[in-house]
């Protein structure tokens, strides 16, 4: 099952996924990653120990189990391990591990949090590859949904996403309750000890006494979409815009800023033009006085003129 197809064809509306939904995203499918809920990738290759698997290095002319649609954090250690993927002989993952225990492969793509107990509760010795020792680090787990479900139902976002972390955070505070749950409701074959053992391995790549359950940083992101870069899955201009989900999104005061800007303009303009005007006006005014007072001394003048010719003339 694809997780991504079933959100983005509306069959389900919220899935769980790993860091891989940011080259979904930019092959065309509207993902939203809403939270993170390992701080760290539970992805590992696990080796029998007689093997002699000790670096991944040792995994070239080796058989390994993998899911081919993911473990894009796998594939960067190899590559960063300058190890090239044709030399290994890759399997499609069965994810039945007892192909491990019995020998029918070296390796196998799985998950830290409970895989490697299985070998040991089997009494086989194990390796255990990490990415984050060969300098990748991604996060695990994330939750998503689809762009129509947070543009239709943006409070029902909301609420599942708290929802969700708040039931994760229960189920890390208090273990032992929903590990009952988990046996005597859904009748799960695991032994507590199992869950026991998967609940300290989940607490490890969750972080939630340090950090806050579900965080995601926009840095680490691009981080990982650099790595998807090197790897050829991503094109260099890729975008977080409209990836990462924002719970407290701070108002946007894009269009009242510009309403402001323009009545400033308006303003400003207006007050301008009333200052020139003014000016104008004042000028205006002081040309008008001056030139009156030339006329009114021009027709005194005549005035005097005339005055001085009726009296000449009388003589």
């Amino acid at each position: 099952m694809d997780f991504v197809d079933e959100v983005i064809s509306e069959r389900a509306d919220y899935g769980v996924e790993m860091p891989e939904l940011l080259i979904a995203r930019h092959n065309g499918k509207p993902v939203v990653v809403l939270a993170a809920i390992f701080q760290h990738s539970p992805q590992i290759i696990l080796a029998r120990a007689d093997s002699d698997i000790k670096s991944p290095h040792n995994l070239i002319g080796k058989k390994v189990m993998w899911r081919f649609d993911s473990a894009a954090e796998l594939r960067a250690m190899l590559i960063n391990e300058k190890i090239s993927l044709e030399q290994i002989e890759f399997m499609q993952l069965s994810w039945n591990i007892s192909d491990l225990i019995n020998g029918k492969i070296d390796a196998i793509h799985a998950y830290v949090t409970d895989q490697p107990l299985s070998l040991e509760m089997a009494g086989i010795e194990s390796t255990i590859l990490y990415p984050i020792n060969y300098g990748i680090d991604f996060y695990g787990d994330c939750l998503f949904t689809s762009e129509k479900e947070l543009s239709e139902h943006p409070d029902r976002v909301r609420a599942f996403r708290e929802a969700s972390l708040l039931g994760r955070a229960y189920a890390m505070d208090n273990p032992e309750e929903l590990m009952e749950i988990i046996l005597k409701k859904y009748g799960s074959k695991s032994t507590l000890e199992y869950m026991r053992h998967e609940f300290e391995g989940i607490n490890q790549l969750m972080l939630p006494k340090f950090i806050e359950i579900g965080h995601m940083n926009p840095g680490r992101w691009n981080h990982i979409g650099d790595t998807f870069v090197k790897l050829g899955m991503l094109e260099p201009d890729y975008s977080l815009d409209g990836f990462l989900y924002d719970p407290n999104p701070q108002p946007d005061y894009t269009k009242v800023m510009r309403i402001v800007w323009i009545l400033l303009s308006v303003v400003t303009f207006i007050n301008i033009s009333a200052i020139i005007l003014f000016v104008y006006n004042r000028k205006l005014n002081t040309e008008v006085l001056e030139r009156t007072v030339h006329l009114s001394a021009e027709i005194a003048e005549r005035k005097q003129v005339e005055k001085n010719l009726k009296a000449n003339e009388s003589f």
